[in-house]
């Protein structure tokens, strides 16, 4: 399945959560990373999964490693049907 994140900017209203990398993890392993302002496309298996996007703690540097323990906090949690689109803003 093809995915396509985009982040832009005025998602998070401070400077603060503007700054902060967000990372994309599917069913728990990292798949992506992603700043204010980028386009994330992801080839993903053809399988129900999760897709988790979470705030990166400000404590971690830019090269994360695999483990969805550094995730701060979960931004968006949703379960992707593998047969049909998904758009998370309309």
């Amino acid at each position: 399945m093809d995915i396509t994140i985009q982040r832009k900017k005025g998602i998070f209203d401070s400077a603060y959560g503007q700054a902060i990398p967000l990372a994309v993890l599917f069913d728990g392993t990292f798949v992506g990373r992603l700043e204010t302002g980028e386009t994330l496309s992801l080839k993903l298996p053809d399988a129900c999964g999760t897709l988790q996007v979470g705030m990166l703690a400000p404590r971690n540097s830019p090269y994360i490693g695999s483990a969805s323990g550094e995730v701060y906090r979960p931004a968006m949690h949703r379960g992707l049907p593998p047969d049909k689109p998904f758009s998370l803003f309309r």
